[in-house]
């Protein structure tokens, strides 16, 4: 009978344990898919501008 609650609870804690690292691993994809979408989003931004100066009468 002790034996079946140990292979209960080991199990809980491996599933909550795979579940942790999934959760850490989709925080850290997010971030890195907001840091490159903010680096293109500026590389953008920036060549509108240079082509407004360059394009500028003054």
């Amino acid at each position: 009978m002790n034996n079946k609650k140990g292979f209960a609870i080991s199990t809980m804690l491996y599933g909550l344990l795979i579940i942790s690292v999934i959760v850490v691993f989709m925080f850290v994809s997010l971030a890195n898919f907001n840091t490159k979408s903010n680096g293109d989003f500026v590389e953008e931004v920036e060549k509108e501008l240079l082509t407004l100066k360059n394009n500028s009468i003054c």
